[in-house]
């Protein structure tokens, strides 16, 4: 833009004009829209009396001063100028005379801070994989981080997977958050998180087979009380016992009240019974056992080789036999017939000290 200075000199009742150039406001500015005063920078040098500043916005300033360097104002931006992400100042200078010897305009435009929201809150299966669609404006970047122990397809989009990692699925929950950098002239990150729950429940389903059997769970159940997971209407469980307790509804006897995935249980039906018992995979599979007999419950979700599971304490093991049935591990005697050990079950095990066995 050219500035012009019009100076008017009367003389002899002639009106003689002379033009020629000024100081500029300068180029426009950008500014971060965070609500922070902008400084109007001063014209330059240049002759003036009086002046008349226009402005398009509705802020306002600190104060009035002269606009001859050095001096300058500050101007702070209102909602609207924020809003429409500009203003515009328009700066007059008179002379002595009361002619305009100076006009410019500048532009200050706003650059909007970051906004950014991870979605709300979600809740999936220990097997499912998370769709993240997360959302930003006003950003430069964006990236998702977690304090979990899961991995994500691509952390630099705002559309990507999260892998649940097992601490995560142990926890049941992890909060994930993502984070969007300013713009320039902003600076400074902001975030959002989201809690996703992992609903790691998985469901055993277990025969209960008429007359005598062994039985345990490789979950933690839900609900542990012993009568709910054998809520039966039809009253086929007879007698359920182990180590530590009897459950015997016909009698009203009840010293179990909970689900003990620390040991096998013997239990009898009068009717071949299925039952599903949901719940959570066990934190710990390690087994403690006192020297003599014990109940040993299986804590893996496949079977397990007999002879692989026990040579961790081979020395400490006399005997291994099915509840109600004839297959037997007696190392000493060199027999073994008990191949392996099937979720859901639950075994006779006699040990010569107190031990402790892992399963996989």
């Amino acid at each position: 833009m050219r500035i012009f200075r019009f100076l008017f000199i009367v003389l002899l009742g002639v009106l003689a004009i002379e033009v020629y150039p000024q100081d500029s406001f300068g180029p426009d500015h950008y500014s971060c829209a965070d609500g922070n005063p902008i400084n109007i920078p001063c014209v330059g040098n240049g002759d003036w009396s009086n002046y008349q500043l226009i402005e398009s916005g509705d802020g306002y300033f600190n104060g009035y001063a002269p606009f001859m360097c050095p001096w300058s104002i500050d101007y702070y931006p209102g909602p609207g100028d924020l809003q429409n992400g500009q203003v515009n100042f328009c700066l007059i200078l008179y002379n002595s005379w009361g002619v305009i010897s100076f006009y410019d305009c500048i532009t200050f435009f706003f650059q909007p801070l970051p906004s950014v929201d991870a979605g709300a809150d979600i809740t999936v299966q220990a097997d499912e994989e998370v769709s993240l669609t997360g959302y930003a404006e006003n950003y430069s970047s964006t990236i998702w981080f977690t304090d979990g122990d899961g991995s994500f397809q691509d952390n630099t989009s705002l559309s990507t997977i999260y892998l649940p990692g097992t601490q995560d699925i142990l926890n049941g929950a992890v909060d994930l958050c993502v984070a969007a950098n300013a713009v320039v002239p902003c600076a400074g990150i902001v975030q959002d998180c989201l809690t996703l729950t992992i609903n790691s429940n998985t469901c055993q389903d277990l025969l209960l087979h008429q007359g005598w059997s062994g039985l345990s769970l490789y979950l933690a159940p839900d609900y542990p009380s012993i009568e709910d997971i054998f809520n039966d209407p039809e009253n086929n469980l007879i007698i359920m016992y182990c180590a530590d307790g009897i459950y015997f509804p016909q009698a009203n006897i009840n010293t179990l009240e909970n689900w003990d995935n620390s040991t096998g249980y013997v239990i009898k039906m009068e009717n071949e019974v299925s039952i599903s018992v949901c719940g959570n995979p066990l934190q710990t599979k390690t087994v403690s056992l006192q020297s003599g007999w014990n109940y040993l419950p299986v804590m893996s979700s496949s079977p397990v080789n007999c002879m692989q599971l026990l040579s961790q304490v081979m020395d400490d093991i006399i005997i291994v036999k099915e509840i109600a049935g004839t297959k037997v591990f007696w190392p000493e005697a060199n027999i073994n017939t008990l191949d392996s050990l099937h979720p859901g079950a639950g075994y006779l095990i006699k040990t010569e000290a107190n031990t402790i066995i892992t399963f996989p």
